[in-house]
């Protein structure tokens, strides 16, 4: 009889990881400590006038000046928990709570907060274009953004732009892009990989919403603030012969109302939407759910909107559907006036207008008898 033996290996196979890439695009500007909502105030300026020499108003009509507050909440509480049997870690030695734990920041707690970053940063963005990419316009659309931000008078120093892969790919084959070989190591290390035109590119890493491309800001734009970040490791907790782990995040990103002019934002695709289309009452139908028009922890990326009618035509990555009356804003579980011959799209558009979404062609109407 031979007896196999068996051997686990001491290196654990473990997933690649990436370091945040978001930390040059936010700001902890504001003190957070024991409040979860700040008020920000911000006070416009007012128009010049031509004086007139006569008259009791020769400066003009004075106006109120006005105070705009926002209000600035911190509002994602996130947690993970795990436990490790005490048996399972005498059997096992790949299962060590510290391990775990680095694990756990590298894998989902790094990546959930860079990509809620960036969705909020894309959501904000003033500036927004819609077109499908490739190696001939690339170049071009990054300079048209750019300029924007000049338009915007953007400070020129500490600008980024994040870049999808496809993006960096079709960017890497103009001659004018700077490859990451000309950078320094440390900048290599923070996930630097070029610059163009005096803007620092960083490769989205997975991390960007869907359909984004290109996502320029400047962190004066967004701050983002991490009020608590613990993990608690229980030695033989009631009920448990082991460790229970446990961990906690407080974090948000929050646009500064007049700093949204430091973001743009460029999409390449559109955000596949899913419907529920379901018979309303006699003579109607309505929406029951719409789902993919979020970012990482549900960001509202747009508004949805509908067309309904015989033949409703397909709509286009970057089409104006701006006009409510043509594409009137969508509530679900709400009646809408159809008939056995309508169909149906639903689209999402961004802040400008712009579609950036679509359920794709027409579908015919769940109509109620």
């Amino acid at each position: 009889m031979i007896n196999l033996q068996d051997k686990h290996a001491a290196i654990i196979d473990e997933l690649f990881t990436k370091n945040s890439i978001t930390e040059d695009a936010v700001n902890d500007d504001f003190d957070w400590t024991g409040v979860n909502t700040i008020h920000l105030h911000s006070v416009p300026a007012v128009p010049m006038n031509n004086y007139v020499r006569t008259g009791s108003n020769r400066y003009g009509t004075p106006s109120e000046l006005q105070d705009n507050v926002q209000d600035m909440v911190c509002g994602q509480d996130r947690s993970f928990t795990f436990t490790i049997d005490k048996g399972n870690s005498e059997e096992d030695s790949a299962l060590k709570s510290g391990n775990a734990v680095e694990r756990q920041v590298k894998l989902v707690i790094i990546p959930e907060i860079d990509s809620y970053r960036l969705a909020v940063i894309a959501a904000g963005a003033k500036s927004t274009a819609a077109v499908v990419l490739s190696k001939t316009n690339v170049y071009e659309k990054f300079l048209d953004l750019n300029a924007i931000l000049d338009d915007e008078k953007v400070p020129d120093a500490d600008r980024l732009c994040y870049l999808s892969s496809s993006a960096y790919k079709y960017l890497k084959q103009d001659g004018n892009f700077i490859l990451a070989s000309d950078l320094a190591q440390e900048m290599k290390i923070k996930g630097q990989i070029g610059e163009v035109d005096g803007v620092r590119i960083m490769k989205g890493s997975g991390r960007l919403p869907v359909g984004v491309d290109m996502l320029f800001c400047h962190k004066v734009a967004t701050t983002s603030p991490r009020k608590l970040s613990e993990v608690k490791t229980h030695q033989d907790p009631p009920g448990i012969s082991g460790q229970l782990v446990e961990g906690r995040e407080i974090y948000d990103a929050i646009v500064l109302g007049n700093k949204t002019g430091a973001l743009a934002v460029h999409r390449g695709s559109l955000m596949p939407l899913t419907v529920t289309n379901a018979a309303g009452a006699v003579g109607k139908t309505k929406f029951t759910a719409v789902t993919g028009y979020t970012g990482q922890n549900g960001v509202v990326m747009g508004t949805l909107v509908y067309v309904i009618g015989a033949a409703p035509e397909t709509i286009a990555l970057g089409t104006d559907i701006s006009d409510i009356a043509s594409y009137p804003a969508l509530t679900l579980n709400t009646d809408i006036a159809a008939d056995a011959a309508n169909k149906y799209i639903i689209a999402l558009k961004d802040q400008n207008g712009l579609c950036i979404g679509t359920s794709g062609t027409a579908v015919a109407c769940a109509i109620g008898e």
